[in-house]
């Protein structure tokens, strides 16, 4: 085969060796005459290959005439060459070729030699030392025998025994690699694979490495805090690759001396969230920055410093008077002292207690510092009532004593015009059903002569008749109502009506 062809077909080995189908087996070479073997899947259609020699590192390939034998093995063929060819010393790289369906089939390449036991490669004093100024590593080795080596492979992990990644491949040649690391101040571990012409090595051993670089970070970017309760919320954005945590500090008051909040702060992304929780109220304010703190355990300039004022937890007194006035309807207002110039009063509960239940809070949402008047408007009854006022402060405390104010609520003027007339069942009294909602019942009284008046019944307010079935035929009674309403005392609405009876004849 002339020389220009074999040169070709190397330059085509890259798209052949896609779809090989004869690989490589092995190879002896601690003779004078390099033996390789291949082996081939399947049928082939000639026991006959052709063999091509060429330097190491060189793609100018020539068929050689030497020893090769075939065999066949279940669904296997294995090709074997021993070259009794060459004439000079050194490291050689071969391939063979064969037709399957009319086509040329070549195999991968191996390599062998004739300059006798050739010990493996192996790597020595193999060290890694920070560099100096830098973010880095220098790494340096030796390797025991570079005659084979085909390239060298370097590989790094954060941890010793897992997740190692290639981060370089070197020439043989190579004795040292600067290692551009992200993190000063922690361990790196590494090892290197020697990749030589009879396929890679045992991996070196491991070893680690720290940098002990350090650098200034960038500090904390928009910082900010949010008082809700007595828990502060801060927000910052950390800017930059060399953050390994933050700090926050604190001061109580002005002039005094700055601590931190709590340990460092672990860097979990670049939008950090804290708190903190006040535990003293009576020292205002509190001062708060945040640092960065990078891999070299450096802390950045501060951020601007926020006050929170903590005024809003002084504790507050109620209203100082309070009084109240019933409008046309009836309700009940509340007035006091206003309180608008403390600044440390959010706002008001109003509580009320009836003979019936004890104090509850009648107000739904807190009456703001900008209104001292509250209206009841879920009062129904009448008679003695007593309102209590107490302050909230702006963080949510109550006052610790109240205000309180006696109210009392007249029943309103009603008179109910009743008429009686006796039916075969009772007396029966009749009546406009009233308008007044507060009333719960209406109870009826019958006095007959001089004797106690006794309870005759009771009528729903939506009613309009009522039955007496107790009555004695034959008599004269004299019937009242009295109003019962929802809250308060009850009160007599009918100054009563006079019936005489018939006796019912047997």
């Amino acid at each position: 085969m002339k020389k220009s062809a074999i040169i070709l077909f190397i330059i085509l080995i890259p798209a052949v060796l896609k779809a090989q189908q004869i690989f490589g087996v092995r190879s002896l070479s601690e003779g004078a005459y390099p033996e390789m073997r291949w082996a081939q899947k399947g049928r082939v259609d000639s026991a006959s290959f052709t063999v091509y020699r060429a330097h190491t590192g060189s793609i100018d390939y020539n068929q050689i005439k030497t020893i090769q034998f075939i065999s066949f093995s279940h669904d296997s063929v294995f090709y074997r060459v021993i070259d009794t060819t060459l004439t000079t010393k050194g490291l050689f790289q071969y391939f063979i070729e064969t037709t399957s369906g009319g086509m040329p089939i070549r195999s991968e390449i191996l390599f062998g030699h004739n300059l006798g036991y050739i010990p493996a490669p192996a790597v020595v004093n193999f060290t890694a030392h920070a560099v100096k100024e830098f973010k880095a590593l220098q790494l340096n080795w030796k390797l025991s025998n570079t005659l084979t080596v085909k390239s060298i492979s370097l590989f790094r992990s954060t941890s010793y025994d897992k997740d190692y990644s290639l981060i370089a491949t070197l020439p043989a040649e190579a004795v040292s690699y600067t290692d551009n690391i992200t993190r000063a101040n922690e361990p790196y571990f590494y090892f290197i694979l020697i990749n030589d012409f009879f396929g890679y090595q045992i991996p070196s051993v491991r070893i680690h490495g720290i940098s002990d670089y350090a650098e200034i970070p960038y500090p904390p970017q928009q910082f900010t805090a949010k008082l809700s309760g007595k828990v502060v919320t801060f927000t910052w954005k950390g800017v930059g690759s060399d953050i390994i945590g933050y700090r926050l500090y604190r001061s109580a008051g002005a002039g005094h001396k700055y601590f931190p909040v709590n340990q460092r702060i672990p860097y979990t992304g670049e939008n950090t969230t804290v708190t903190d929780t006040i535990t003293e109220t009576d020292k205002s304010p509190l001062y708060y920055y945040a640092v960065s703190v990078s891999d070299g355990y450096l802390e950045s300039n501060t951020t601007d410093t926020i006050a929170i004022d903590l005024s809003r937890f002084k504790p507050v007194s109620p209203p100082a008077e309070a009084d109240f006035t019933l409008d046309s309807t009836g309700r009940v207002m509340l007035m006091w002292t206003s309180q608008i110039s403390n600044p440390a009063i959010k706002g008001y509960n109003v509580y009320r207690e009836t003979s019936e239940k004890a104090f509850e809070k009648i107000n739904r949402n807190l009456v703001p510092v900008a209104f001292n008047f509250f209206t009841d408007e879920s009062l129904t009854g009448y008679g003695l009532f007593r309102y209590a006022i107490e302050a909230v402060n702006d963080a949510g405390e109550k006052s610790v004593v109240r205000t309180y104010v006696d109210v009392n609520r007249p029943a309103p003027v009603i008179h109910l015009v009743i008429s009686a007339v006796q039916t075969a069942t009772g007396i029966e009294l009749s009546w406009q059903p009233l308008g007044e909602i507060s009333i719960k019942k209406l109870a009826f009284y019958r006095q007959t002569g001089e004797s106690e008046p006794v309870l005759a019944g009771k009528a729903d307010n939506i009613s309009s008749k009522f039955t007496d079935t107790r009555f004695t035929p034959g008599s004269t009674a004299l019937y009242f109502v009295v109003a019962e309403p929802m809250q308060g005392e009850p009160f007599v609405v009918n100054d009563g009506i006079l019936v005489n009876t018939e006796k019912i004849a047997k």
